[in-house]
């Protein structure tokens, strides 16, 4: 019997006190009492379906899963381990001797295999030494079990707690239950997970609504997206497989399909990939130049004149066909993923052209970001053409994307649900060719299969394979007692059982094509497998294997279900597995050499698994070593191409990975973790970037490696910079370019003075910006470094903006940056852009005329970034569409520089609709990035801070807040530094404060170069009006109050403006002693309606109270009722 893991139930009992009993009485009588007693504890393991392990002096011990398993082992166990404590109550009556019995029940995973010519078998691991260890505690009499097989067997055993068990060389006491009485004197199962049956049966509401969907995107040609959603087994494949039976009988329907595969980290564009080879006919067997000439003949068949080569390039790319650096030169490495999801795109678009697309796409669960994100934008933008993507999914797809086909209107969300009774009978009348099933038969599964398809046609396959149920005389008939049989729990125990109960050739073939994965070509396991006989072909017949219809040379197989697959290989022996991922991955090496990066993450992951069980099971180094060498080699490359594609999170999964197997004296460890911070910065994760780079910085450092040092200081400093550390970032950044100078001119050293230059930018250093930044440039030139240059021409451009030098630089930087594709560079120039155009003089309008040209721009070349979002929510929130700010706020999450200023704009509209109790919470995130935020970070963040708190009614903490940058607050470079101005002016009114607002208005019309700004003016004038209003002259302070919210309204923001209009009412009602209440109403009137649209429901109802205490009509009723709309 080989080595297999196997999740069993073990019984140990043990007599107590025997050996005092046994010194008492004549040797005989306790020879033959005990042989009485071994004799009865063997006879009831054996009834239950046990095997003896062994007798080790008085006590016993029994397997419940060796050789055999069954679904219901742990429930065996216990009903034998209280007919144990019964049976020695029977024999101290016989015997008339007063004898005891500690037993003890426990499950868990063993691995089992022993001397099959002793009838032995072995069973080695923790649920043993625990069994044992949960007996020596228990009470005389009492039967103890731990708390997995409470879990599995608590519907049919009566239990009552009991104290934790200290057991020896545990550090926690032991969970455990002591068990009482079985609820029923015959066993009862419990239903479990699936997979397709044969025969379709119900499910007419869910064909109809596929159908109506076909249907619906064929005569609104349009793009839609149905996703069908179920248990494992409940029929999602069943139903898929009827609908794309009658389109198959429809003319003008073209389907396509796709599958995700579950190895690890994922195929990133797995089920694209399969899509393209479909259409194309591209075959597994196929060499490249195979491939790329199918390609070619079938894109010029979708495709001419422009649009034929850049679809080819991005197809190619997608295929691993060609390397981004030959058919995508000029594109970044953060712009792959957008540029392949274009083209898989516009592939499909153009299939749809002259027939209805049908794309499905199996297991959807497994996908990773990317392709959710692509098959999200297939639906929305496939607006002119007829296609339906249908993706099936587990539950688990929901749980881990809750937001999946949410908020789409082209988009339905189809949940399958267990067949009700009447329905589960006919399947297995369908199930059944010839006959129905015995109505004794047919009852007894309806009540266990729980409407699951899967169990059903299981658990009648074992009835008949254990001879249960046999056909004679034109009918089926139940043969023996069907209510002894093992039961079905799960799949897992189903698909278990009849594992073990294969010959032994099978089982082995079986096991074998697990580890390929659940599809799989004969030749694959042919080769992995060369004596395996007619295994497969039995297998098919069996119904574990069936022909996988996506191979159209009818050479591959596939497991009838995922987790059919799943069970079988968590039989192997981790050694085993370890093997067999190690010959796959040399099969897939040598079979595939022309194609490996297309094949590179499925290839990375049997290189690693091998590598990993042979790490934990620490096998010899001579194994280890290729072993360990091919992981880190395929690891790497699995990570450049996931990078190259953009799949970011699947780039750092690899290159960790080959930074772990790595030693520390590969050559290659300083590189990797680089490419490590590369991709964990794109993905998001500055963080783990500055852990990567810096240990990258030591590495190179500990071997004396100048040019790596200087070049992992350089990421250091962008990494940090994007944490809003700038001080350390520059510091870093001037590190590297005083160790690579010494080197001569390289393009490492000017990308240090590029962000030498844009660090000193951020801290107002204009003299070190110019300094450095021509150095960039001109270096950059002499390196043919566009990018740098394009970059250095921007941060030097927007110095001269701020300065009054005009944006003629800044508008080269961007052309270059756009001229070359360089659209993170552009996207940052027209950034800047808008911020300069605000610094010279230019009203809100203008400035958001260059942020929309922006978000062209970005749109045009499917571009976002954190960045770009935090734009689009600040250019969003003056329309008042705050739901729309709420989303975007919503994208991103962590604590960098930009993703602190989402944080801010949600806690001001929960602070707008809710108030400060759901508001102030949110500002713990905030509050402690910005202790070591960098100064200009500091005062953006801190300005809009202020404005939170003010709006939450916390007036002194709005003036903590902004004193705090009192000092620097004139160095803001954006309207809302001028707006928090206004808001610390507020606020000391608001707190009575004269002191602190004689200070602000100082603060306010000291800054003379505020002149020049609109949202500048507006705060003058604010200012101008509080001291104008102290001395008494009133209507001056009004007319300027006026001029304020005029020009904060010009500056695109309302907050500004209705503290403005606010401060005017209260002026306005004091003016003449009587007050001008028609014109302060019509100010109130001016102030409502955006915050009626935003619903600020909180901020509202603050309002109208102050409003009313003021004698002013409330609020009209349409603001009223918008209000009621909010939190």
């Amino acid at each position: 019997m080989p080595e297999e893991r196997k999740l069993v139930s073990l019984v140990f009992a043990d007599v107590v006190g025997s050996t005092a009993w046994g010194a008492q009485q004549d040797p005989e009588f306790v020879r033959h009492s005990m042989a009485r007693y071994f004799a009865r504890m063997k006879d009831i393991a054996e009834t239950h379906g046990g095997t003896v392990e062994k007798f080790i002096g008085d006590a016993v011990m029994v397997v419940f899963g060796v050789p055999q398993l069954h679904e219901d082992d742990a429930e065996r166990a216990v009903r034998a381990a209280l007919a144990m404590r019964d049976a020695i109550a029977d024999l101290k009556r016989d015997l008339g001797i007063a004898l005891a019995v500690r037993i003890a029940v426990n499950s868990g995973d063993v691995v089992t295999g022993g001397g099959e010519e002793q009838r032995q078998f072995l069973v080695t691991g923790d649920a043993v030494n625990v069994v044992a260890r949960l007996e020596a505690g228990a009470e005389p009499d009492e039967v103890v079990v731990g708390a997995l097989t409470e879990r599995l067997t608590r519907d049919s055993i009566e239990y009552e707690a009991r104290d934790p068990i200290v057991a020896k060389g545990k550090p926690e006491p032991v969970p455990a239950f002591r068990a009482l009485r079985a609820r029923s004197a015959i066993p009862v199962s419990h239903g479990g997970p699936p997979a397709p049956p044969g025969t379709f049966v119900g499910r007419a509401r869910e064909l109809r609504h596929l159908l109506d969907s076909v249907e619906r995107a064929t005569d609104e040609r349009t793009g839609y997206l149905v996703t069908l959603v179920g248990n494992a087994g409940v029929g999602k494949s069943r139903l898929v497989a009827e609908v794309m039976a009658r389109l198959a009988q429809r003319a003008g329907v073209r389907i396509l399909r796709g599958r995700c595969l579950a190895y690890g980290a994922g195929i990133t564009y797995w089920p694209l990939m399969d899509v393209v080879r479909e259409d194309a006919g591209i075959d597994s067997s196929d060499d490249r130049g195979a491939v790329l000439g199918k390609l070619s003949v079938r894109l010029a068949t979708l495709f001419s004149g422009d649009r034929l080569p850049a679809v080819q390039a991005r197809i190619a790319l997608l295929l691993g066909l060609e390397p981004a650096a030959a058919v995508l030169p000029n594109v970044s490495a953060e712009r792959i993923a957008v540029e392949l999801s274009w083209g898989i795109r516009q592939f499909l678009d153009a299939i749809a052209v002259h027939e209805t697309l049908v794309v499905v796409i199996d297991d959807l669960q497994w996908a990773e970001s990317a392709v959710l994100e692509v098959l999200g934008q297939v639906a929305d933008r496939s607006s002119t053409v007829p296609v339906l993507l249908l993706c099936i999914a587990r539950p688990e797809l929901l749980e881990r994307n809750p937001s999946w086909a949410a908020g789409r209107s082209n988009a339905s969300l189809v949940h399958l649900e267990p067949l009700d009774e009447p329905d589960t009978r006919t399947l297995l009348s369908g199930l059944l060719a010839s006959g129905d099933v015995p109505p004794p038969v047919a009852s007894l599964i309806t009540e266990r299969s729980a409407g699951n398809p899967l169990f059903c046609e299981e658990f009648l396959r074992m009835l008949i394979d254990a001879g249960h149920l046999e056909f004679a005389d034109g009918r089926w008939n139940a043969t023996g007692s069907i209510g002894q049989l093992p039961l079905p729990e799960s799949i897992h125990s189903i698909v278990a059982a009849r594992l073990d109960g294969l010959p032994p050739t099978e089982k082995i073939t079986f096991q074998r094509a697990s580890v390929i994965g659940e599809h799989f070509a004969l030749d694959e396991l042919l080769a992995l497998d060369g004596e395996m006989g007619v295994a497969p072909e039995a297998l098919v017949r069996k119904g574990l294997f069936v022909a996988d219809r996506d191979d159209p040379s009818g050479r591959s197989l596939r497991f009838k279900h995922l987790l059919i697959r799943d069970v079988a290989y968590g039989s192997l022996s981790k050694a085993d597995r370890a093997t067999l991922h190690d010959r796959v991955a040399a099969l897939l090496e040598a079979g595939k050499a022309d194609r490996r990066e297309e094949f590179s993450e499925l290839l990375a992951y049997h290189a690693a698994q091998s590598y990993l069980l042979s790490r934990e099971l620490r096998l010899e180094p001579d194994t280890i070593a290729p072993r360990s060498a091919r992981a880190l080699r395929c690891s790497t490359l699995a990570g450049d191409r996931a990078l190259a594609l953009f799949a970011t999170e699947q780039a750092v999964g690899h290159y960790a990975l080959a930074i772990e197997i790595a030693s520390d004296d590969e050559p290659m460890l300083g590189e990797l973790q680089l490419r490590l911070a590369n991709a964990a910065f794109l993905a998001g994760t500055a963080q783990r970037a500055v852990d990567a780079a810096e240990e990258a910085r030591r590495w190179f450092e500990e071997r004396d490696d100048r040019r790596g040092v200087g070049l992992a200081l350089s990421r250091v400093a962008q990494y940090r910079w994007y944490l809003g550390e700038t001080t350390v970032a520059r510091e870093a950044a001037e590190d590297a370019a005083r160790l690579l100078e010494p080197l001569g001119k390289s393009h490492e050293l000017a990308g240090a003075y590029a962000i030498v230059a844009r660090l000193a930018y951020l801290n107002w250093d204009y003299s070190t910006v110019a300094e450095w930044g021509q150095r960039a440039v001109d270096m950059a030139r002499a390196q043919m470094a566009l990018g740098i240059e394009a970059d250095s021409l921007i941060t030097l451009g927007s110095v001269e903006a701020v300065v009054g030098q005009g944006v003629a630089r800044l508008r080269e930087g961007i052309d270059l940056a756009s001229a070359n594709d360089m659209v993170e560079t552009a996207v940052r120039g027209f950034h800047n852009l808008s911020v300069s155009l605000h610094a010279t003089g230019s009203t809100g309008s203008e400035t958001h005329r260059a942020y929309e040209e922006m978000f062209a721009y970005a749109r045009q070349h499917h571009f976002r970034t954190e960045t770009l979002i935090v734009d689009e929510a600040f250019y969003t929130l003056p329309t008042g569409d705050w739901d729309a700010v709420l989303r975007l706020a919503r994208e991103a999450r962590g604590e960098t520089v930009w993703t602190i200023q989402l944080h801010l704009l949600e806690a001001f509209i929960v602070a707008g609709r809710a108030g400060p109790e759901r508001s102030l919470p949110l500002l713990a995130v905030p509050l402690r990035a910005l202790r070591g935020a960098g100064a200009s970070h500091k005062i953006f963040d801190l300005s809009i801070l202020g404005r939170v708190t003010l709006l939450a009614g916390d007036a002194r903490a709005t003036l903590e807040h902004l004193d705090a940058i009192a000092m620097d607050i004139r160095r803001g470079l954006y309207p809302e530094t001028d707006e928090a101005v206004v808001c610390a002016l507020a606020a000391a009114i608001m707190q009575e404060d004269s002191a602190a607002r004689d200070r602000w208005i100082g603060i306010a019309l000291a800054d003379e170069a505020a002149a020049r700004r609109v949202a500048g003016r507006a705060r003058r004038a604010f200012a101008q009006a509080e001291r104008t209003a102290s001395e008494g002259d009133l209507d001056l302070a009004i007319s300027l109050l006026g001029e304020s919210a005029e020009s904060f309204g010009q500056s695109f923001l309302p907050f500004g403006e209705t503290l403005a209009r606010r401060r005017r009412i209260e002026l306005l009602l004091r003016r003449n002693g009587a007050g001008d209440r028609d014109a302060a109403q019509a100010e109130l009137a001016a102030i409502l309606p955006y915050w009626g649209k935003a619903k600020a429901t909180w901020y509202l109802a603050q309002l109208e109270r102050w409003a009313a205490d003021r004698g002013l009509t409330p609020m009209p009723p349409v603001i009223t009722s918008e209000r009621k709309m909010g939190v």
